[in-house]
């Protein structure tokens, strides 16, 4: 009589026993399984708490749901790994992966390895190295363009003043030497002449300015193009 009662306790036990994983639908539904389902193409195929071979869309799987369901067994305390174990690799199983793909988060908490998930792992390295990365050092002063124009500018720019007054200085001698009638004895234009050769020194004195920061430049191996 005992044997036949602790025989019904069993059956009915049974289902519960071998309802190890439970598998929560996006409409809501929980379906009963021995174990993890295994991935196949689009559907998601499992063995049922009656041993049955069962299949749904991969699709209408909740898997965030399903993880949270199937939680407090994932989270029981385990023992601590052996150092043989801590040199075993990572194996990722479907959910994982899937979970990967959806971009979610894996705790890896109790596992015997240090795995990472990839993407995370390449995600902190880039923020790493963007963070570590120091900065370019600027170039020193001389060794840009800018420098160079700098200097030249002024120059240049009063060599072009004085080419235009002395274009004016001897356009007006030549006139005043055409039109002048000396009665005094003096030759004329003498202030335009003098005007002129101030000029014509401020000119060599300019040019020669312009013609050592060129010669500067060519020492330190700045390229022609800059001073130009």
């Amino acid at each position: 009589m005992r044997r036949i009662f602790f025989s019904l306790i069993a059956i009915l036990l049974l289902p519960g026993l071998l309802a190890a994983y439970t598998i929560v639908l996006k409409d809501g539904q929980r379906l009963e399984a021995q174990g993890r389902y295994r991935i196949e193409g689009n559907v998601a195929k499992f063995v049922d708490a009656s041993g049955r071979q069962r299949q749904v869309p991969l699709a209408e799987i909740d898997v965030a749901a399903t993880e949270r369901a199937n939680a407090p067994a994932a989270a029981a305390p385990a023992a601590a790994p052996s150092a043989a174990d801590r040199r075993k690799p990572k194996v990722w199983s479907n959910d994982e992966i899937e979970l990967l793909v959806r971009g979610q988060r894996i705790s890896l908490v109790g596992e015997g390895t240090a795995a990472v998930a990839p993407a995370e792992e390449a995600a902190s390295a880039e923020a790493g190295a963007e963070e570590e990365a120091p900065a370019e050092p600027l170039p020193p002063k001389e060794q840009t363009p800018e420098y160079w124009q700098e200097r030249l500018k002024p120059l240049r720019e009063e060599l072009a003043k004085v080419d235009q007054e002395l274009q004016a200085s001897r356009s007006g001698q030549n006139r005043a030497a055409s039109n002048a009638i000396d009665v005094s004895g003096n030759a004329p234009g003498v202030d335009v002449r003098d005007t002129i050769a101030r000029l014509e020194q401020r000119r060599a004195d300019l040019q020669r300015q312009i013609e050592d920061i060129q010669t500067e430049a060519r020492r330190m191996g700045i390229p022609a193009g800059w001073v130009r």
